[in-house]
């Protein structure tokens, strides 16, 4: 019998994915909604990269974003549902990292955790993330 982990496994038990490709494919399929091709934008390495990702997030599905600087250094980026009651959105969707790129592709990988453990998913008509450009 094989014993295997979920997605969300290690992030529960505080490990928390390294930035890389693998990081980057993981975000393509999750975030953005569409399978990955054989090069993918670089995520979790390249701070603009991941700054037009969350900007495009927060813009098409309806989730207002925060950032802040840690105190020891690196960033905590963090994620409020627009139609969140306010009881609720005091505790925010956020994860800190070394870097902002980071902290934004592992703050957007808890919201897609977050989304796909809804009983009942809103399904969101609009085209996948990627396609939508400013």
């Amino acid at each position: 019998m094989k014993i295997g982990m979920d997605r969300t496994s290690a992030r529960r038990l505080g490990t928390d994915p390294e930035a890389g490709p693998g990081l980057d494919r993981e975000i393509e399929r999750r975030v953005c909604g569409v399978e990955p091709g054989s090069v993918v934008p670089p995520y979790s390495t390249d701070e603009t990269t991941a700054v037009g990702l969350a900007n495009r997030f927060s813009r098409t599905r309806g989730w207002w974003f925060f950032e802040k600087r840690e105190v020891f250094g690196g960033s905590a980026f963090g994620w409020i549902q627009e139609s969140q009651p306010l009881f609720v959105s005091v505790h925010p969707i956020q994860a800190s990292a070394p870097t902002r790129a980071l902290a934004i592709c592992r703050s957007l990988l808890k919201v897609a955790d977050f989304l796909e453990a809804r009983p009942h998913p809103v399904p969101d008509a609009r085209a996948p993330l990627h396609l939508k450009e400013a």
